[in-house]
């Protein structure tokens, strides 16, 4: 049960790393 809540916890967090990198992106090339 633990390992399946630290993978929610690392699947969300890559996901909104990633999000955040997208977003970074994009203001750099506005």
């Amino acid at each position: 049960l633990a390992l399946g809540i630290w993978q929610d916890i690392y699947v969300v967090e890559h996901r909104d790393r990633s999000h955040r990198r997208e977003l970074a992106l994009h203001l750099l090339g506005e």
